[in-house]
């Protein structure tokens, strides 16, 4: 591609960012140098996406991990849940699938107690009203 010809790495990172955002394709991303730009170059794709696959590959953990997150949610994949790293995040992933698929049985799956206590109220209420 052209990007690829642009010697400055302060000009070629944006272009290449730009033709996979524009072009929801990721593989794009991989021109870019910078780890914090290829991240979310692949975040925004993966996302755009819904494409679990381009998440597990980001390769800073929190663009990773919010990644993962947005898409499990937007399938309703609860077993995707499980690639994230941070137990908030998961326990999140966990707990929005719950209510959104009214599946109390995965609230027992959250690692922090307060957020699994809050899954547990959230749906008693759902479910009882």
């Amino acid at each position: 591609s052209l990007c690829s010809e642009i010697n400055n790495s302060e000009i070629r990172n944006p272009c290449f960012d730009g033709i996979a955002k524009n072009s929801n394709n990721a593989s794009a991303c991989e021109g870019i140098s910078k780890i914090s730009v290829l991240s979310e170059c692949m975040a925004v794709v993966g996302k755009s996406l819904n494409n679990i696959s381009i998440c597990k590959e980001i390769p800073r953990a929190e663009e990773r991990d919010s990644c993962i997150l947005k898409v499990a949610v937007q399938i309703k994949d609860f077993r995707s849940c499980d690639f994230i790293v941070d137990n908030r995040f998961e326990g999140s992933c966990f707990q929005k699938i719950a209510v959104a698929t009214s599946n109390i049985s995965l609230c027992s799956r959250i690692r922090i107690d307060l957020m699994q206590e809050s899954c547990w109220n959230q749906l008693n209420n759902t479910l009882a009203s």
